[in-house]
């Protein structure tokens, strides 16, 4: 959603905290579907939401650079619990995994 969203959008760093929440309290749960590649996409695409939609971000009395600082906090933390794993080895059980909720084949 955040390389075409052109508005404020307080959610996504509330989603950000509670995905990370839930890699503290339940990491074992996570493992092995969080990986730095996802990550690392995540970030970037957040940087270049946060630059873009600048003014009226800071229209919210919300600094920018606070909020990509605490953001960086948040994906290194996330980072803490990811795995390395290639892009596409990932995307390849996501492919699986919403092939086999829409019942169909591959």
């Amino acid at each position: 959603m955040l390389p075409e969203l052109n508005r404020e959008e307080c959610s996504f760093l509330g989603a950000l905290v509670a995905l990370r929440t839930m890699c503290d309290h339940a990491p074992l749960v996570v493992r092995g579907h969080i990986f730095d590649s996802e990550i690392d996409e995540w970030q970037e695409n957040f940087e270049t939401w946060a630059d873009r939609c600048k003014k009226k971000i800071e229209k919210r009395n919300v600094l920018v650079d606070d909020l990509k600082s605490k953001a960086a906090e948040e994906f290194e933390r996330l980072k803490a619990v990811s795995e390395d794993r290639p892009k596409a080895m990932w995307l390849a059980d996501v492919k699986a995994d919403l092939a086999s909720i829409e019942n169909r084949p591959l």
